[in-house]
């Protein structure tokens, strides 16, 4: 299956998400018109994220409640065969000054509103 664009990934994301983080989490994307090109890697805070072939980017925090230092994880979702790669984590790609911009695309319905990360 192509996830050919951007609404494509944010329509199928829940899709990729386990169990426990549909019924407990909140899925990030990061905000951008094309996918990520195989071979760039991506730091983040305490995280390296490689691209291994040409995908879209979301990062999941599993414990929206909880203060960070807590289970997390980037998911690359292939643009060409919808498969995923994961990267776990403990620390929030939300950065003051980071190139990148995330947009909130799915909340468990046990998350309070509150709880959802506004980044800039």
């Amino acid at each position: 299956m192509i996830i050919s664009s951007y609404q494509d990934f944010i329509s199928n994301l829940q899709t990729h998400l386990t169990v426990e983080e549909r019924a407990n989490g909140v899925a990030y994307a990061a905000v951008t018109d094309k996918p990520f090109v195989a071979g760039d890697r991506l730091q983040f805070p305490g995280t390296e994220v490689e691209v291994k072939a040409d995908s879209w980017l979301a990062f999941i925090d599993r414990v929206p409640m909880a203060n960070w230092g807590h289970p997390a994880r980037y998911l690359l979702v292939s643009y060409e065969s919808d498969q995923t790669w994961s990267f776990e984590t403990r620390l929030p790609p939300f950065q003051t000054h980071g190139d990148l911009q995330w947009r909130a695309v799915y909340k468990a319905p046990s998350v309070p509103d509150a709880a959802v990360a506004s980044p800039q």
